[in-house]
């Protein structure tokens, strides 16, 4: 939107290779299944009698949901390349979005995804929230018994961002792929690579369309990006990773030099000098 915000010229091809596929399609899947772990974390803490995660569990744990939240959306991001109609396409507002074909394949390697780990994630919140409400009494018994990380304020927390996630990301989701499907449409019967890489539409070339209009789409990473900070950023925890920041790139050096006491007592020192001099 800043490079484009009045027309849908094809100023940043690089930068358009590069987003097109990071957000229109690796991102949004990244952060549903990033979702995903955290929702199902909560879930084994609420459940009750569950065998208590080892550091070595847990490290396996960590590195499975790392994989699974970069590895399968690019993986997915690379299997795009079958139905992908053009280089990518600019839209006036937006920026850079990929251009794919409505096929069975692509709805099986990029429409379906994001409807599947929607509900399977909110499964997940469905079963962290029923067993929240019968343990709601016993909760700080509940997070030291886990043995997890998690102090009683951040497992508060995460329990609102998974109640959150249910009632804002599932209509979000699902409207979004609607609106994907309309879109992309209409329907191309799948008959060879020859049918959606054709010499009409070649994957060199660039689509500008300066006549979009922002859709609900669209705003799925503003409303996720801002839920998130809302909920984590203003803890005890953040703020002290704030002043290690700050600390590591010497700015409390900087505000040393800033106080305003400091002014203060310099103007006060000019000041006596001036009546000594009188």
């Amino acid at each position: 939107g800043i490079l484009w915000p009045h027309d849908a010229i094809d100023r940043a091809p690089i930068f358009c290779d590069i987003s097109a596929k990071a957000v229109g399609l690796i991102g949004p899947l990244g952060l549903l299944i990033s979702n995903w772990c955290i929702i199902r974390y909560l879930a084994h803490i609420v459940t009750p009698n569950k065998a208590l995660e080892c550091r070595e569990t847990a490290r396996r744990r960590m590195v499975a949901d790392y994989s699974m939240s970069f590895g399968i959306p690019a993986l997915i991001g690379l299997a795009s390349l079958i139905v992908q109609v053009s280089r990518y396409q600019v839209y006036k507002l937006v920026g850079c979005s990929n251009v794919s074909a409505l096929t069975w394949p692509g709805i099986f390697i990029v429409l379906m995804w994001s409807p599947i780990l929607c509900g399977v994630s909110c499964g997940y919140s469905v079963y962290v929230l029923y067993w929240l409400i019968r343990q709601h009494t016993n909760l700080k018994a509940l997070v030291a018994k886990s043995q997890t990380p998690l102090n009683l304020s951040r497992f508060v927390r995460m329990c609102a961002l998974a109640a959150t996630y249910l009632c804002i990301s599932a209509p979000v989701t699902i409207l979004g792929t609607i609106t994907t499907v309309y879109d992309t449409g209409p329907y191309v019967p799948w008959t060879s690579w020859q049918t959606i890489h054709n010499d009409d539409n070649k994957l060199s070339d660039v689509r500008q369309n300066p006549l979009y209009e922002l859709k609900s789409r669209d705003w799925v990473f503003v409303t996720s990006g801002s839920t998130v900070f809302i909920f984590f950023s203003f803890a005890s925890e953040s703020i002290i990773i704030y002043k290690r920041l700050v600390s590591l790139i010497r700015l409390d050096r900087l505000g040393k030099w800033v106080r305003p006491d400091r002014f203060l007592r310099g103007t006060l020192n000019k000041a006596d000098g001036v009546k000594k001099v009188q």
